[in-house]
C-alpha cells in the first residue's frame, strides 16, 4: 500500500487514495477532487449503506442513542440537531473505514474526531452551563484516541485568527459576549477531557 514502514502517519487524505487502490465501495480517483461537503454526503451514505447491512459497531449504536437523546434535551433547532447527527455519521464512516484499512504498526492522524465534536455536542449560546455530568458520559463511550493534542493559545488571539478565517456558520448571529462565552466553555471542556484521558 506504501505505508507499511512501522510507524507512518497516515491523513484522511491518505486513506481515500488507499480506498480508491483497493477500488472499496463508492471511491473512484475522482472522490479526491469532490468539495468537502459532497464528500461528507458520500459518507453519509456509506453510513447508511452499513447500518442498512448491519455493519456498524455496537459502540457505534450506543453512541448514536445517546447523541439523539442528548440533543432531545437541549435547546437547539430541529436543523441544528440534523447537522449535528450528520457530522457523527461522516465521522464514523470515516474511522469505521480507518479501523478496517489501516494497519496497526500505522498512526491515523485526524484534526477533528471524537473528541472536538463534543463542541458541537457541548457548546453554543443558548447554553451557557457546560454539562459535566453528560460530558463525562460522552467520553466513557467514545474510544479515547492513543494521543490527544492540546494547543494552548489566548482566546482573544483564537477569536481574531477566526475573524480573518470567517466564523462558522452557526456564529454569525451570535453577538461579541456569546462568542467570548464559547470560548470559555470551550476550555472547559477540555480541561475536562484532559482530566477523563490523562
Amino acid at each position: 500500500d506504501g505505508f507499511k514502514e512501522p510507524g507512518a502517519i497516515l491523513t484522511e487524505k491518505d486513506l481515500v487514495d488507499r480506498l480508491i487502490k483497493k477500488k472499496y465501495f463508492m471511491f473512484s480517483p475522482i472522490f479526491r477532487l469532490l468539495t468537502m461537503s459532497f464528500r461528507n454526503k458520500l459518507f453519509n451514505k456509506l453510513y447508511k449503506f452499513n447500518i442498512k447491512s448491519n455493519k456498524l459497531e455496537p459502540k457505534y449504536i450506543q453512541l448514536l442513542s445517546f447523541i439523539n437523546d442528548l440533543n432531545s434535551q437541549r435547546r437547539i433547532s430541529n436543523n441544528e440537531a440534523v447537522k449535528i447527527m450528520s457530522w457523527f455519521y461522516n465521522l464514523i464512516s470515516v474511522m469505521s473505514l480507518a479501523e478496517k484499512f489501516i494497519h496497526k504498526q500505522e498512526y491515523f492522524l485526524i484534526d477533528e474526531s471524537f473528541v472536538h465534536r463534543a463542541q458541537s455536542l457541548f457548546i453554543s449560546k443558548e447554553e451557557p452551563v457546560l454539562r459535566k455530568e453528560m460530558l463525562k458520559k460522552y467520553l466513557k463511550i467514545i474510544d479515547a484516541p492513543e494521543y490527544l493534542l492540546f494547543i494552548e493559545a489566548n482566546i482573544e488571539v483564537c477569536i481574531s485568527r477566526l475573524k480573518k478565517r470567517g466564523f462558522p456558520v452557526r456564529f454569525l448571529k451570535y453577538t461579541a459576549e456569546e462568542i467570548n462565552l464559547v470560548f470559555q466553555n470551550s476550555e472547559k471542556l477540555l480541561f475536562n477531557v484532559s482530566e477523563t484521558f490523562t
